[in-house]
């Protein structure tokens, strides 16, 4: 007898509508395992393909557009040994002081230095801004004052100003390189300014004075005074440039004293009226000019000086000891 398969002897599935044949047992997960595998071809061809990780597409990668944002492919010599005895170069053209000053100094100080950056300038015409030092200008500057105010490690002009802090950015060695590149040279050809003399130590008095140009006291340490005694303190500002004052502090306070001089401003001589840490102040010296103060002694301790001049105060500062 012949067996003959008909739809009758297959067992039927009620639907809504009418009744369907069942599927013959295992055929419900062929189209998924035919999927699966067919995935799976494509990531093996894909990524078997060129040198990306999928490069289905691969001929893209071969367009000039896209082979000119690509690293060069450059094989070594053959048999080359590679060495780590030969010294490195000292300067390479991106660490010169005029590449250095282009890429962190020229936007707003121009590239000639004389403070006419396009940002800056922008900055005047577009939103108000009016620098500290107008113009902000460095070829006058010599290279020791513009190293100090490099050096800074919060905002040299204090909170209201736009120039950021260098210290972290830059390097002592890279400073320096600014400094001398854009910085008023030695030897240029500038009308030189003729600086006066020390005055001489005068017996009782303490006397401090500055290094040249240069933004430093010529002294970090004065000679102790005793509590409660008169100090007379002569300061002579020698610069041939810079204004200086010279400014006792409590201690611990002469960085917070001078970002509150910068806030009120050079019509207060960079000294906020009435400083409660301020002890003893000069008021702000031109070059060539030299001052006498006359104050009591506070209590017994170590204070510090410093001078509020934007900028001036990350290396213009020491301590002062009193006894009891």
């Amino acid at each position: 007898m012949k067996n003959r398969l008909s739809l009758s002897s297959l067992p039927l599935r009620r639907g809504k509508g009418r009744a369907c044949p069942e599927p013959a047992e295992g055929m419900g997960m062929k189209p998924y395992l035919m999927g699966f595998a067919l995935i799976v071809a494509l990531l093996v061809v894909g990524c078997g393909q060129g040198t990306y990780p999928l490069d289905i597409f691969y001929e893209m990668h071969y367009q000039q557009t896209f082979k000119s944002h690509e690293p060069p492919r450059m094989a070594g010599v053959e048999n080359a040994v590679p060495v780590d005895w030969v010294p490195t170069p000292k300067s390479t053209s991106f660490n010169t002081g005029e590449h250095l000053f282009n890429v962190n100094c020229s936007m707003c100080h121009g590239s000639d230095g004389k403070g006419r950056g396009v940002v800056l300038e922008k900055m005047r015409g577009s939103y108000g801004y009016k620098p500290i030092i107008d113009p902000p200008d460095l070829t006058d500057n010599p290279p020791g004052s513009i190293v100090g105010i490099l050096q800074a490690t919060s905002r040299p002009f204090g909170p209201d100003s736009v120039m950021p802090p260098f210290a972290k950015l830059l390097t002592p060695a890279e400073r320096v390189a600014i400094a001398e590149f854009i910085g008023a040279p030695s030897g240029s050809t500038t009308e030189e300014v003729v600086k006066p003399p020390k005055p001489p130590e005068t017996p009782g008095k303490l006397e401090i004075s500055v290094n040249g140009d240069n933004l430093q006291f010529d002294k970090n340490l004065l000679p102790e005074v005793s509590a409660g005694s008169q100090v007379v303190l002569v300061f002579a500002n020698v610069s041939g440039i810079n204004q200086h004052n010279w400014v006792l502090v409590k201690a611990g306070t002469r960085d917070a004293v001078a970002q509150r001089g910068v806030v009120a401003g050079l019509q207060s001589g960079w000294l906020l009226s009435g400083d409660a840490d301020v002890l003893a102040n000069t008021n702000l010296l031109d070059p060539g000019a030299t001052v006498e103060l006359k104050f009591d002694a506070p209590a017994a301790g170590t204070y510090q000086f410093v001078c509020t001049f934007p900028g001036h105060g990350a290396t213009m500062f020491g301590d002062f000891v009193v006894t009891p």
